[in-house]
């Protein structure tokens, strides 16, 4: 690269990424104890069940690529965004922008898989070089190794056993901007063929609410939009590199972002537009009530609490609240308000309960074909009833949300594709530049660093090992009469603690599970935690017991999206395995001291 020198006369120089070979990085996670075993006795399982979809390896989309290869062949999902290392507002802003691609295994068993020392950084650069130099010369040696990994793969040393192991790449994830660039369409959704998935017109879009299969984008109508080589007409700016790597087609590799669609998207600005036709102008309630609420409301304790909301953010329908925060905020959002919502005649209310079971929908953890049929034609009830109620023409995100039904279709739940992990992952990059006063060569900065986490990840051993704790109790907590003769004999081995820390959720009394499921859910509160008497140096998961008071769902209630409970006089003795289906919830107290549980 040429730049002029003080002098004002050119002169050489040598611009660097930072790149991480992946097949030295998964060759030495793979090596680590009983990591390998883990990961294949998951795939296997997964590979058995055909009934609901859990992992995109239960798919027809992976069985067509993995087939492909005489060796054992594990998926991998590459993520690309940009990222600011400096202050986002200050005055040089942009200048040190990194542009990060990870990479990540969707077959590592769930309760490990959102772990970001379970993404591993593959290359860093800066975000001006890849305008400058072009994907092509920037993502040169990825593409390499890719390949090499998908026909040759590695070689692992697996307790005195040497495997062959093949890695096929089968997403390239990302918000919609991201997507566009790294994929080679166009970059603004204002162009006549925005959409990556479909060729669909942008004014045809603006009223569309059911998907048009006949327009979607394949491997056939992909080559000869490229042959036309006019971007007004197709939407393709240049061939997508990726195209190069074995068995991946950027026209059937769909991914889509349920982050920045939904939670960043249409729930923002529909929230916020319902929220001051309550307040502002039909007068349900005021602004003060709302957030006293918001400010009082007993949220999930791993939840992100939403922050209160402010009249000028309501005058000019805007909330400012991150992904996580909107998520909290419009699961509980009938909790919230529903008492002070008419329910008669009020379709900025259906609004809301429609978008918010596509929200739920899109990030369940597994899907069936059913949840496929029901998203589809809630996607088209929300979209006509916006354009109705707002008339306003339908916005870029809410057009990709038509495709979600199709995408969940091909490549399984949406949740294990979406950014927020990718985003979570920044954040331990942006903290280490934040470390650093000097910002020469920044990137081999945050690589040398990152690396050193990584060092620090084999050096412990194990990387699926389960951090459980408890607390001992001082004194026991009496158990009552009634309880004493049911739960005698499943006591005898077992001595009392105050709470108990798991993998994913913490037991303690006063917490509410979901316990069970017949027609409705059945749910539990914890009122004793217990851990076997021989395991107390170093307790498993399997080595805990809880007493929960059982509680029945009397009737669903759509209004307030959320089942009404009712106290029940029976206790379970439930012991925690890992196979045990355990969901943490909340319960609410309604003005009539009826009780809630809020929909999942």
């Amino acid at each position: 690269m040429e730049i002029k020198n003080k002098a004002g006369v050119l002169e050489n120089k040598k611009i660097f990424s930072q790149y991480i070979p992946l097949s030295n990085t998964l060759r030495l996670f793979l090596e680590l104890p009983d990591c390998f075993e883990t990961i294949y006795s998951y795939y296997s399982e997964l590979k058995k069940n055909d009934g609901i979809i859990f992992n995109v390896v239960q798919t027809e989309f992976w069985k067509e690529r993995s087939s492909q290869s005489n060796n054992l062949t594990f998926p991998l999902i590459l993520y690309q965004d940009d990222f600011e290392t400096g202050n986002p507002l200050g005055s040089h802003s942009g200048v040190h922008k990194i542009c990060a691609l990870y990479s990540t295994l969707p077959c590592i068993p769930p309760e490990f898989r959102s772990q970001v020392e379970k993404i591993f950084l593959v290359q860093l650069c800066h975000s001006d070089d890849v305008k400058f130099f072009g994907q092509d010369v920037v993502y040169r040696e990825v593409i390499t190794e890719l390949n090499l990994l998908a026909s040759k793969g590695i070689e692992i040393h697996v307790k005195d056993k040497t495997i062959t192991v093949c890695f096929q790449l089968i997403l390239i994830t990302g918000d919609n901007l991201g997507l566009n660039s790294m994929l080679g369409y166009v970059e603004s959704f204002s162009a006549t063929y925005f959409c990556r998935m479909c060729k669909v017109s942008k004014g045809v879009s603006m009223s569309l609410c059911v998907e048009d299969k006949s327009i979607l984008r394949t491997k056939d109508n992909y080559e000869a939009d490229v042959a036309k080589n006019n971007v007004a007409l197709t939407g393709i700016k240049t061939r997508c590199i990726w195209n190069s790597v074995l068995n991946y087609h950027c026209a059937a590799c769909w991914s889509v972002d349920a982050m920045h669609d939904e939670l960043e998207g249409s729930c923002k600005y529909e929230t916020a537009s319902t929220l001051h036709y309550f307040i502002l102008v039909k007068k349900y309630f005021t602004l003060e009530e709302l957030n006293f609420r918001i400010k009082y409301f007993k949220f999930p304790s791993t939840a992100n609490v939403p922050p209160l909301i402010t009249l000028e953010n309501l005058k000019v329908k805007q909330l400012r609240m991150s992904a996580s925060e909107m998520k909290c905020f419009i699961m509980h959002l009938g909790l919230l308000i529903g008492d002070l919502i008419p329910q008669e005649n009020n379709p900025h209310w259906e609004l809301h309960k429609l978008l918010r079971q596509i929200v739920s929908i899109s990030l369940q953890t597994f899907i069936s074909s059913e949840y496929i049929d029901l998203l589809t034609s809630l996607i088209e009830e929300h979209h006509l009833l916006y354009l109705s109620l707002f008339g306003n023409t339908l916005k870029p995100k809410h057009h990709f949300m038509l495709h979600y039904p199709t995408v969940m279709q091909r490549i399984g739940p949406l949740r294990h594709i979406w950014s927020m992990r990718g985003e979570a992952k920044h954040q331990i990059l942006k903290q280490i530049a934040s470390m650093s006063a000097s910002r020469v060569n920044i990137c081999r900065t945050i690589a040398i660093k990152s690396q050193l986490q990584f060092g620090n990840m084999l050096l412990l051993g194990n990387p699926f090992a389960v951090n459980i704790t408890y607390r001992p109790l001082k004194t026991h907590l009496p158990i009552s009469t009634n309880l004493t003769k049911y739960v005698s004999e499943n006591l005898i081995s077992y001595t009392q603690v105050k709470s108990a820390s798991l993998a994913s959720f913490m037991l303690k009394s006063g917490i509410i599970l979901e316990i069970d499921f017949d027609i409705f859910p059945i749910f539990g509160l914890i009122e004793h935690v217990f851990c076997k008497s021989g395991a107390l140096a170093k307790p498993s998961r399997d080595d805990f017991a809880i007493i929960v008071k059982v509680f029945h769902v009397v009737c669903q209630n759509d209004h307030k999206q959320s089942y009404e409970v009712y106290e029940t006089l029976t206790h379970e003795f439930i012991k925690i395995d890992s196979t045990k289906f355990l969901k943490p919830t909340l319960m609410v107290t309604g003005s009539n001291r009826e009780l809630y549980v809020p929909f999942h």
